[in-house]
């Protein structure tokens, strides 16, 4: 029964991420945004973030407009541009991106592998 619940958990957090990243899609040219770039939402604390799938980010499948995604590539926008690797978390399981990311949560995971977005944004 345990694992019924938490595959029902698990595929509606894809679903629920996957719908978000869907809607939010940026209009490519003549904006100068590429066209699978989404806008960044915001946690109930009002911190933006950036969700993102497609074949040039760390997200799994790593394609183009392959949905729905299970894995998706996380970074605050504020640090996006700074393009540091230590800021972005790949391959984030869609379950951990709707409870950390659209609530405001963040995962005791990513506290350990990115200290730079412990310190920032907790």
């Amino acid at each position: 029964m345990r694992n019924f619940l938490n595959n029902m958990i698990d595929k509606w957090c894809v679903l629920r991420v996957n719908s978000w990243v869907k809607a939010n899609r940026l209009p490519a040219e003549p904006c100068g945004y590429p066209a699978w770039l989404s806008k960044p939402c915001r946690d109930w604390r009002g911190r933006r973030w950036s969700v993102q799938a497609s074949e040039g980010h760390y997200c799994c499948p790593r394609e183009h407009n392959a949905f729905p995604y299970t894995e998706f590539e996380v970074c605050p926008p504020e640090q996006l541009w700074d393009m540091r690797a230590d800021d972005i978390v790949g391959y984030a399981p869609a379950r951990e991106v709707y409870f950390a990311v659209l609530t405001g949560r963040l995962p005791k995971r990513w506290a350990e592998q990115k200290g730079m977005l412990t310190q920032a944004y907790t």
